[in-house]
């Protein structure tokens, strides 16, 4: 199972409107093209941003779900306020079903993921 292309738009949408919101915020994006609408980001530059967003991903999600900067309606604003439970680390795969990837967290905890683009 993958996301459908209109899901996939919908996370970007959500993830490159919180990545403008922290790079903004920190300095991160300076003299940077937007991240919300720019299509040739540079990778580098949002690695950057998306790493200290995971780093520092509790209060700058809620800094961002507070101020909302881009207006997002209350159903956006839930999924980005779920993202606060991803985390980065290593994981091992346990198996792949239909429905996606289960994964095991170093603290056992098990996650289904999906893919963005293919299965």
């Amino acid at each position: 199972m993958h996301l459908s292309q209109e899901e996939e738009k919908h996370f970007y949408r959500l993830l490159r409107s919180l990545a403008q919101f922290v790079g903004s915020r920190h300095y991160l994006t300076v003299g940077q093209k937007d991240l919300r609408t720019d299509e040739s980001i540079d990778v580098e530059q949002m690695a950057k941003v998306t790493e200290y967003l995971w780093d520092h991903a509790d209060e700058e999600m809620d800094a961002c779900l507070r101020e909302n900067p881009d207006h997002l309606d209350p159903e956006d604003r839930e999924i980005i306020s779920k993202w606060r439970k991803a985390r980065p680390e290593n994981y091992i795969l346990e198996r792949i079903l239909k429905k996606g990837a289960m994964l095991i967290g170093p603290d056992n905890n098990v996650f289904c993921v999906s893919g963005l683009q293919s299965e």
